[in-house]
């Protein structure tokens, strides 16, 4: 079949790129959220060759594909978000650069909020301390400092979950893999190892770059999947992530780590050399590139005393930059999620902290990033011809001009850079990102894994499942005798009396499915288990085989519930059915680190 001309006649009949809101997919159906479902041709769309029906349900419009519906989903991801973007693909002007900044949005995009939260306190610390309102050595100032750059401290562990869930790999390996080239030891080796001069580099201190976190959760997701191969059943559940951690881990350490730092040291010593022959180039230079600098991790490694106040002088005035951008992209924009966004992360990039205006808005719409990268490089050359240079180890936004010995030169240096990045925001204009894709929260998808009447958890008489001890759900009152997978996922326990199964999905929801109540105490009899645990299934594949009407002459409720077990890790988890049936939508998970993201554009 040829998937490609299926998906393009299917976004021809659901009212085109344009009607197109958001796009999911379970194991048989493709679930549109259209513009106006009125403009899709249902009638033509179902004489399709490869589509198999359309349904109307729970706000989506959902096209029956069959077992192919992945592959059809993938052909439908190649389709660009709008004609202008597929216009500019056949041209080629959609370059790798471009792709790399998308997945570095895509990947900041979760905690981007935390960053700017972290990035105001940041700034009113700055404040006091330079209106001498606070003394930087005091134990409460230090403690205000901690709360103020916990993330930013530890932002390679969330890199590092971000992208794991970016690239559909575990959470927890991947946090793990960045723990590997954070850990003391591997630091303290970095500095004396000289039998293992791949480690003696400075990849070892911290921070890691942002290419080496993203690079190396990148290529575990491909090592997991083949660990998922290699390992048998019996032991898959530590084979594959010990396999995984460990050809990772390697991969980080010996050739990921060390070539993205030898790139950073290389930016450095040009600049160190360019210092020798026209120190006055170095601000300029470093203020044009300094968004490559921030995510290689260039800047100031292995720097000389000398050049770190020149180093500074371009960083400040790309941050200036970056702040001025942002608040134009906030006067421009029409989607007030990204004006929300992108007011305090321009404030706080002018207090020198770029990071959230850089990846939440600049990476985001990348034209501003020219104006940025231009900004800073004006501000740099003003500053390195007046001999102006700031401390790269303290302030390097608004209040550097109480840190330098040229207040003058420095102001006329932000005030350049501020002014190109604005001025040529909000002229030179981006491509808006969609309104259209509005704001409701990605959600996970939990099908039903048995057919009868849903009810709540707190109808359910077992107070550990009413009171929602184990988690949040829902419960089916049974009228079949088998028991489904209700997402594909893997088996992670079966207890010893057959009558539950816990499941972990792909997704890293954790399922608990509990057949009837206090049905442990029948020591497995009417029960008969098809899978095993550690055993990976597809949705809808058979797992447990019960007898329904032996265990209620038994004397048992056969009610069953449903229970996320790690609840905690959703905002909301919603019942979308009265009445369950086996691969049909039965709960709604609403994860939390989507709930203030704005809108992620469809086919991404």
């Amino acid at each position: 079949m040829d998937y490609k001309a299926l998906a393009e006649r299917i976004v021809k009949y659901v009212g085109g790129i344009d009607n197109i809101v958001s796009l999911a997919h379970c194991a048989t159906r493709l679930r549109f959220c259209l513009k106006d479902e009125n403009a899709a041709d249902s009638k033509a769309l179902s004489r399709v060759k490869g589509v198999m029906g359309i349904v109307r349900a729970e706000g989506r419009y959902q096209v029956v594909i069959g077992s192919n519906a992945e592959k059809v989903y993938r052909a439908l991801n190649d389709i660009s978000a709008s004609d202008a973007e597929v216009e500019e693909e056949k041209n080629g002007r959609i370059s790798g650069f471009s792709k790399m900044l998308d997945t570095a949005a895509d990947i900041f995009e979760p905690f981007i909020p935390v960053l700017v939260g972290e990035g105001i306190l940041k700034a009113a610390l700055s404040v006091l301390r330079v209106v001498g309102a606070a003394n930087e050595l005091s134990q409460i100032y230090r403690i205000a400092a901690v709360f103020a750059d916990s993330a930013f401290y530890f932002l390679p562990f969330m890199l590092a979950v971000s992208s794991a869930r970016s690239f559909g790999c575990g959470y927890a390996a991947a946090a793990a893999l960045v723990g590997i080239l954070l850990h003391p030891d591997f630091i303290a080796l970095s500095y004396v190892s000289e039998r293992l001069p791949l480690i003696k580099t400075a990849a070892g201190t911290y921070p890691l770059s942002v290419v080496t976190v993203i690079l190396s959760v990148w290529l575990m997701s491909h090592i997991e999947r083949l660990a998922d191969g290699i390992a048998r059943r019996a032991v898959k559940v530590f084979a594959k992530p010990l396999i995984t951690l460990i050809v990772t881990g390697a991969a980080a350490v010996l050739v990921i780590n060390p070539l993205i730092t030898a790139v950073g040291s290389g930016i450095s010593a040009v600049l160190n050399n360019l210092s020798g022959y026209a120190a006055w180039l170095v601000p300029a230079v470093t203020g044009a590139i300094s968004p490559l600098l921030v995510i290689f991790g260039g800047v100031g490694i292995n720097m000389p005393a000398g050049i770190i106040g020149l180093l500074g002088a371009g960083v400040f005035g790309c941050n200036i930059a970056q702040g001025g951008a942002a608040l134009a992209a906030a006067i421009k924009t029409k989607n007030k999620s990204l004006r929300h966004l992108a007011v305090p992360a321009g404030v706080v990039a002018l207090c020198g902290i770029a990071e959230p205006a850089l990846y939440g808005v600049s990476f985001k719409l990348k034209r501003t990033l020219i104006w940025v990268m231009l900004g800073g490089g004006v501000c740099g050359l003003l500053m390195g011809l007046c001999g102006a240079d700031i401390n790269i180890n303290e302030e390097t936004g608004i209040f550097a001009a109480f840190e330098t010995q040229n207040i003058i030169y420095t102001a006329i240096g932000g005030a350049a850079a501020f002014l190109t990045g604005f001025a040529g925001t909000l002229i030179g204009g981006f491509k808006d990102v969609s309104e259209a894709a509005a704001k409701k929260p990605a959600r996970d998808v939990i099908y039903a894994p048995l057919r009868g009447r849903a009810i709540s958890l707190d109808a359910v008489g077992d107070p550990l499942f009413s009171g929602e001890m184990l988690g949040r759900g829902a419960a089916i009152i049974p009228e079949t005798n088998l028991l489904s997978a209700p997402c594909d996922g893997v088996v992670d326990n079966i207890p010893t009396a057959n009558h539950a199964l816990c499941m972990t999905s792909k997704g890293g929801v954790r399922i608990l499915m509990h057949i009837g109540i206090d049905t442990v105490n029948l020591n497995g009899k009417y029960f008969s288990p098809l899978v095993s645990e550690g055993d990976e299934v597809k949705m809808g594949e058979p797992l447990i085989e019960f007898d329904g009407q032996g265990i209620r002459d038994a004397g048992y409720d056969l009610t069953s519930p449903i229970v996320i077990l790690n609840s905690s890790d959703y905002a909301g988890i919603e019942k979308t059915v009265k009445y369950a049936v086996e691969q049909h939508p039965f709960l709604e998970l609403a994860a939390k680190h989507t709930e203030n993201e704005y809108e992620k554009q469809a086919f991404r």
